[in-house]
């Protein structure tokens, strides 16, 4: 396809008809890239941090920032920490199981010198064995009744009423010595179990805790007693940090940018889309071509022989007949398409035993003397070509007394290939 350049006047492309310039399509592209950072700048939400779930500093709806506001309003020193707490620390929560195994022991050991500990991971081997709560798998959110509450420490538990959370709920067993609330006969949401002089309080879900949830039915409360039990304390909230901090490292792999990072790239996805509508635009109608003639073998063949008949290269025809059936039988026996005359000469006589004065005489270029003799050249070529990969014996050609012996069929025998282009006059 090729663009028709048009050959109207100028003056006929100032009316209302005419092709729109470049400006234009320039002006067009820029209105585009606008309309499409208003409209994600409208869709994105402002000053937000989405970072993985339970992260103490993403706002998210899976975040707990919000729950690390709530404790600094209530009079607590608040830390994000990503270390174990130290004896600096009074009250250390964890809303995932983010404890080394090797350092358990060193946490328990904290928490008997007079600390409380919350971890709000079910799963994690430091709370008593759970089982997930009955409720409805298409419900958006679970509704926790207070049921049997035998807390007395933290202060505040047994006050509650019901919590509401947007993830699952797990049930412990409440093993003996302990105590716990919000409690059925599938066990208790919160167990406090007492370790030397401090607690250790587990409960049955993370998510009761989010930004998106604290603010639902006592949940807020709940973090306010276990977190905070008095003004002034010195609390801890862990989080994923690197390796030998006794933590486990953050185990997020998936890549995670920063929302005006992802506007950005989104931006220049649609400023390259706009660019390459606006390249692939074409600047004329398309314009039909005729398709290249294509011409067969059998008739370039002929007009190559007419071509040399008419400037009577006897010489180069016979050349050329000889050349291509050398070429086929250095093929069938193995030989280089470029193999000597004396070379395709001897392997043919090896293996097919056919006379070698003829094979020479068929098969070496000398001069022809008129167009009779020319076709007798062809012939004889023909026939020692299909005696050779035959394997059949024909009569040469000096001794046209002798009865001709017709030459056994061959599969491997192709017809003439079609001449050199070396060869036009």
């Amino acid at each position: 396809m090729t663009a028709v350049a048009s050959s109207a006047p100028t003056g006929s492309r100032q009316g209302g008809g005419g092709r729109r310039g470049p400006g234009v399509v320039v002006i067009g592209v820029v209105v585009a890239i606008v309309v499409a950072v208003v409209v994600l700048a409208l869709l994105a939400p402002a000053q937000r941090n989405d970072g993985p779930p339970l992260d103490p500093t993403s706002t998210g709806a899976q975040g707990t920032k919000a729950a690390v506001e709530v404790a600094g309003r209530l009079g607590a020193e608040v830390e994000v920490s990503s270390e174990l707490p130290g004896d600096d620390v009074d009250v250390a929560i964890a809303f995932e199981d983010l404890v080394a195994p090797d350092r358990e022991a060193a946490l328990r050991d904290w928490i008997a010198a007079g600390h409380t500990f919350v971890m709000a991971d079910p799963a994690s081997p430091l709370t008593p064995p759970a089982t997930l709560g009955q409720g409805d798998t298409f419900q958006d959110s679970t509704t926790v009744d207070r049921g049997r509450c035998d807390v007395v420490e933290p202060a505040g538990v047994a006050a509650l009423t019901d919590l509401e959370s947007f993830g699952p709920v797990y049930r412990f067993d409440v093993p003996p010595d302990a105590t716990g609330c919000f409690s059925d006969r599938n066990g208790a949401v919160v167990v406090v179990e007492r370790i030397g002089r401090g607690l250790l309080v587990s409960v049955g879900s993370p998510w009761l805790f989010t930004n998106e949830a604290l603010d639902q039915a006592d949940n807020a409360g709940l973090f306010a007693a276990l977190a905070v039990p008095e003004r002034g304390t010195r609390l801890a909230v862990l989080t994923a940090g690197p390796d030998g901090t006794g933590l486990q490292p953050d185990d997020n792999s998936s890549l995670s940018l920063p929302t005006g990072v992802t506007l950005a790239l989104l931006q220049l996805l649609v400023a390259f889309v706009v660019y390459a509508l606006y390249r692939a635009r074409r600047l004329g109608r398309p314009v039909p071509e005729d398709p290249p003639v294509e011409i067969a073998g059998s008739e370039l063949t002929r007009a190559v022989g007419g071509l040399m008949e008419h400037a009577g290269a006897r010489d180069r025809a016979a050349a050329s007949l000889r050349r291509a059936a050398r070429r086929r039988l250095a093929s069938a026996y193995g030989l280089a398409a470029g193999s000597p005359p004396e070379v395709v000469v001897a392997t043919t006589e090896a293996r097919s035993g056919l006379d070698r004065d003829r094979l020479e005489q068929a098969l070496y270029d000398h001069p022809v003397a008129d167009d009779a003799a020319l076709a007798v050249v062809a012939r004889e070529l023909d026939e020692v070509v299909a005696a050779a990969l035959g394997g059949g014996r024909v009569p040469s050609a000096a001794a046209p007394s002798a009865a001709p012996v017709p030459a056994a069929p061959s599969t491997t025998a192709a017809p003439s290939a079609p001449p050199d282009p070396g060869d036009l006059p």
